[in-house]
């Protein structure tokens, strides 16, 4: 675990605009304090690539990165990313991990792996440009100085992703990111790489962090708010979701609103002493889980390492490459690119391919922090369209059967002469009554020589006042066509809402039915005068 988290925490600390020390404090603080009220054995939680790059873009606008301006407005934005999450877990609002759609997470997470990808090439290739006002910007100063490639560090970073990804092909618990650090440091101490312009991490402070209130400054709280809201719902989000991966390997089930507030716990105390906000990592996750941990205390042991490497060994990475930096970043977050994910939505449903690709798109063009707002917002028109406009389904008998079916499905239902079944499937609210409406009457407009709408109203559970106000008007229309209107399958809770609102009394009394066969045996077919009989026993 140690060797995966010491190397990855130096490189997301230097990719979210941090001196790279802050990774490993941010990790000894995540070991320490996340397994005190988490109910995960297996979330490895620390620095990530995915928060390290909304921190960049979130803030690389109000300071200068890697100044001390910069980490006061990173382990502010941590305090009230913590702060945002307590209050969610104390409202019990753990059902915020189901307010992005997987489309839209997985596009969100997909474009912040081709951002995070752009935002390293000028470190890999040692190219000295300004940072771009937006990722496709940055692509683009990028390439257009390809020819002032330092040649030792495009080696360096390049044959580092290909021995990475090598490594994990042929196994994945290779402690890659380790050795290629070791490796790294080794050739640029020996080479002398830094005399030859290759830039190196240089000397990491000794010693464990110390508590700190000089981030806390009240004029920077609105300048960073965005920012934490936004780390505040994603961390929450992507750790809830690993931990929920792991969660058949333990008895303990994964409680979100306990995860909620481990996470703003661990923000909150770990600002304090000097920690970025940190979230749960997958690759770190599947390490703990494969390697057998058996209780919390692994978290422990890993931490006494960090302590270690903070005491004794940071004087070692002195020589680090930062192109080996940029190196471990990128291959950590090729995984994050999931095309398969896009093939199987290409195949299952093209609304939410578009909802993924649209996600993706906002996310590379505009950056980490427009893509999730932007996705929140895709999610939330999907819902309110979804809801909005229902399913509704016309049924006809099905052959040699008393069953009734929808007849764009089925193609041996006859419908009844004279008569439209209609299955509205959802509730009835003010979101969705004009569709309901405006879905009937066209349905009846559009029948010649209708007498009789028999709504099957199972899946109808509640009712609002707007809603029932447009049954009525659709019921009045159909009087006046001289058309008679009949409800079955309708739930005790439902009849109840139609008797307060007086409908019992506007309806006949045979105008409600048990099921539909019930309805059209009767209304259809009077003639039958036993069943009409046997009928009249039953409501009764």
């Amino acid at each position: 675990m140690a060797s995966v988290l010491v190397p990855q925490g130096v490189a997301y600390a230097f990719l979210a605009g941090m001196p790279p020390i802050y990774g490993l404090y941010a990790s000894l603080t995540a070991l320490l304090l996340y397994p005190l009220f988490s109910t995960s054995r297996f979330l490895a939680v620390g620095p990530v690539a995915l928060v390290s790059i909304i921190l960049m873009s979130g803030l690389s606008g109000v300071a200068e990165p890697y100044s001390p301006d910069f980490v006061n407005l990173v382990l502010l934005t941590g305090l009230l990313s913590g702060i945002m999450q307590i209050a969610l877990g104390m409202l019990n609002m753990g059902s915020l991990a189901k307010f992005l759609s997987k489309p839209v997470l997985k596009g969100f997470i997909t474009g912040a792996a081709v951002v995070i990808g752009i935002s390293q090439l000028k470190v890999l290739l040692g190219l000295d440009v300004p940072r771009g006002d937006t990722p496709l910007l940055s692509l683009y100063t990028a390439l257009m100085s390809i020819g002032a490639t330092h040649m030792w560090s495009a080696v360096l970073g390049l044959s580092g992703i290909a021995v990475i990804l090598v490594l994990k092909k042929i196994n994945k618990y290779i402690p890659s990111y380790l050795l290629v650090v070791i490796s790294g440091t080794i050739t640029s101490y020996y080479m002398n790489l830094e005399s030859a312009g290759v830039s190196v991490l240089g000397t990491l402070p000794k010693g464990l962090q110390s508590l700190s209130f000089s981030f806390l400054d009240v004029n920077n709280i609105l300048k960073v708010l965005p920012t934490a809201g936004v780390i505040s719902l994603i961390c929450f989000i992507s750790a809830y979701s690993i931990a929920k991966a792991f969660e058949e390997k333990q008895t303990v089930k994964i409680v979100a609103n306990r995860e909620l507030l481990s996470l703003g716990f661990l923000k909150i105390v770990g600002s304090f002493f000097m920690a970025m906000p940190s979230s749960g990592s997958f690759s770190r996750s599947s390490v703990m889980a494969v390697s057998g941990a058996k209780s919390k205390v692994s978290y422990f042991v890993t931490a006494a390492i960090i302590v270690a490497v903070l005491l004794f060994l940071g004087k070692y990475l002195y020589y680090l490459p930062f192109p080996l930096l940029a190196a471990i970043i990128i291959a950590s977050v090729v995984g994050l690119v999931d095309v398969d994910y896009a093939k199987k939505l290409f195949a299952f449903d093209k609304k939410e391919l578009w909802q993924f690709m649209a996600t993706f798109i906002l996310t590379v063009v505009f950056g980490v922090v427009t893509g999730i707002v932007m996705g929140v917002i895709i999610s939330l028109l999907a819902v309110i369209n979804k809801l909005s406009k229902p399913h509704y389904a016309v049924l006809g008998k099905l052959a040699n059967t008393n069953s009734f079916r929808n007849i764009n499905r089925y193609s041996d239902v006859n419908q009844v002469d004279g008569t439209l079944i209609v299955r509205y499937d959802q509730n009835l609210f003010f979101g969705n009554c004009d569709h309901f409406y405006e879905s009937m009457y066209e349905e009846v407009q559009c029948r010649k020589e209708l007498k009789k709408l028999i709504f099957h109203v199972g899946s109808v559970q509640t009712i609002d006042s707007t809603a029932l106000e447009k049954v009525k008007d659709l019921i009045s229309d159909c009087n006046k066509m001289e058309i008679r209107v009949v409800f079955t399958n309708m739930s005790g809770p439902m009849r109840d809402v139609f008797k307060r609102a007086g409908l019992f009394d506007e309806l006949a009394t045979d105008c409600f039915y048990l099921s539909v066969a019930d309805a059209v045996d009767e209304i259809c077919y009077p003639e039958s005068e036993a069943f009409a009989q046997q009928y009249s026993q039953t409501k009764s």
